[in-house]
């Protein structure tokens, strides 16, 4: 009877390890299909990413670097614009004062009654 049952314990271990041998394989084999799969995607997504840049790409890239330039000429033009009112500004800001200092008046004023 001892022996049956040591067939019966060695049959499950050997079952256990079969189904745990298959597990690993079947992970195994997941992994090189996600592998595979993830390779295939990478290539086609080049693939399409080229044909796209072949296609627009210029168009794009020529339209960005002429809002760009346009954009800076703008910012170029405004700031000479504020360069040039600060200026007349500032100049106007000195003569003020420098007619306030030395443009005195030397009449007296009327005592407040």
């Amino acid at each position: 009877m001892s022996s049956g049952i040591q067939q019966l314990i060695e049959a499950e271990q050997k079952a256990a390890e079969m189904i745990n041998q298959a597990r690993r394989e079947r992970q195994e084999y997941l992994r090189q299909a996600k592998d595979q799969a993830e390779k295939e995607v990478a290539s086609e997504r080049s693939k399409m990413e080229a044909e796209f840049n072949k296609k627009y790409g210029s168009d794009i890239h020529s339209e960005e670097s002429e809002q760009a330039q346009k954009f800076k000429r703008d910012a170029d033009d405004e700031i000479r614009a504020i360069n040039d009112r600060s200026s007349r500004a500032k100049q106007q800001v000195v003569r003020v004062i420098l007619d306030s200092v030395v443009s005195v008046d030397y009449a007296l004023a009327a005592p407040n009654k």
